[in-house]
């Protein structure tokens, strides 16, 4: 078990991984004052150069920090540093990515959604144009890009930048996860950092997208050369995966059902506490609202009025 006092744990959070989710577990386990979120371009968080101005001793009382930022963050920071992280099928990051991309709403708070949303609406980009397009190298080789933490221009990974990757999964991660497998990774990531129970509810999912065995092959193969790299990765941290799994003893696929079982009643409380916070924060928006204030007059008329009906 890495103990937190003794390292920094760095959340490399590759997008649409359900690592959303998995943010939503860090802000539940730790003080919102041990946390530190380094999300570049959205309105919600930090950016990098944020956390950089920290001095020393600030850094070295950030207990986790969650970001996009690819791997190598630790070199900032003097305290040890262990990462984790969730991979994901490319071809499924791929569809998801698109999807999350195409939907207006995603583009709110970050920069980044609204940039690349120009480019669809000035091109209506199918999925297959869109992996080719060069507009942004988040279809290409991603994970193995910010696992390595190696920068590049679209089209221009190099097999290096896989061994890279490969070398700082073994030698810097406490643990990685997969999406697939997620009920499995939170429980990994529960025994290796000592968490308490995990439990969750599925954040960030879009609701509308193209299933994976809908598509043409010709759009499957385009993904699968775009991101040959990402594959290999895949199937290399796969491994690690297991062998991480196989370390934790023979009851650890007893603990995972347990807590299948244990987080779909947990989950549905959580899902009540959202719905009553969601609620509370429209009413708190529309009183705040100048239309609200305008009407307020209006409004204590007709409660007078009521009462004497």
């Amino acid at each position: 078990m890495i103990h937190e006092d003794e390292f920094t744990i760095i959340f490399l959070h590759i997008p649409k991984t359900a690592g959303t989710t998995l943010r939503a577990i860090i802000e539940n386990v730790y003080n919102y004052k041990d946390v530190y979120f380094i999300y570049s371009g959205n309105k919600q968080y930090f950016e990098l150069d944020d956390f950089l101005k920290l001095s020393k001793v600030k850094k070295d009382q950030i207990k986790i920090i969650s970001s996009h930022t690819g791997f190598g963050i630790h070199k900032n920071i003097k305290k040890p540093c262990k990462y984790i992280t969730i991979l994901r099928d490319p071809v499924e990051y791929t569809i998801s990515l698109y999807h999350h991309l195409i939907n207006k709403n995603n583009a709110k708070n970050d920069e980044h959604v609204a940039a690349l949303q120009k480019h669809f609406n000035l091109r209506n980009l199918s999925l297959q144009d869109f992996v080719t397009s060069g507009i942004t190298v988040d279809v290409d080789n991603v994970q193995t890009r910010l696992l390595s933490g190696v920068k590049c221009g679209f089209g221009q990974c190099a097999s290096n930048m896989l061994d890279t990757a490969k070398k700082n999964l073994r030698e810097h991660f406490a643990a990685v996860g997969f999406t697939e497998r997620f009920d499995e990774s939170v429980v990994l990531f529960q025994k290796i950092l000592g968490w308490p129970t995990p439990f969750h509810v599925k954040q960030n999912v879009s609701p509308k997208r193209s299933n994976k065995s809908e598509l043409p092959q010709e759009t499957l193969h385009t993904i699968r050369r775009q991101n040959e790299f990402d594959f290999e990765l895949y199937r290399f941290a796969r491994d690690l995966f297991d062998e991480q799994i196989e370390k934790q003893g023979p009851s650890f696929s007893q603990d995972v059902a347990d807590f299948k079982i244990a987080n779909r009643f947990a989950e549905e409380l959580l899902q009540n506490q959202k719905a009553k916070y969601l609620l509370q924060r429209q009413i708190d928006d529309l009183k705040n609202s100048w239309s609200w204030r305008v009407t307020a007059p209006m409004r204590k008329t007709i409660e007078i009025i009521n009462r004497f009906n």
